[in-house]
């Protein structure tokens, strides 16, 4: 007989992201042509996302910050050819609540990583 058992939901959206780099990674020897992102949620809401209502965005936005992530994605670096070490990694960029450094601290060193044979795998969260 099989039992039920609560799951914390931050538990089920880690699990459900490890899962997709997961799936991710072992697409790698397949070789994408060019930088691509993927939708973590194929167009869906992100589990137990909630509507509410947007606060207003800052009167000076930064280039190179991204605020209000409503998709969270991953935007995929791939080292030119054959210069891939088969070693992948995962950036989280910094920042806050409310806007994430991605070009500095994603874009960027995602490029570094593939200069060095790395793919990299830059992650836009909420």
């Amino acid at each position: 007989m099989s039992k039920l058992v609560r799951v914390n939901n931050s538990k089920v959206a880690f699990l459900t992201c490890t899962g997709v780099l997961m799936f991710m990674i072992t697409l790698l020897p397949f070789r994408l042509l060019a930088q691509d992102t993927l939708d973590l949620y194929a167009g869906k809401p992100a589990p137990n996302a909630r509507q509410v209502k947007l606060a207003a965005l800052p009167a000076k936005i930064s280039p190179g910050m991204v605020y209000r992530v409503i998709r969270p994605s991953l935007e995929i670096y791939l080292p030119a050819e054959g210069t891939a070490t088969g070693s992948a990694v995962i950036i989280c960029p910094g920042g806050s609540y409310k806007v994430l450094t991605y070009a500095g601290e994603g874009i960027a060193t995602a490029k570094g990583f593939a200069k060095k044979g790395v793919t990299a795998f830059v992650l836009k969260y909420r």
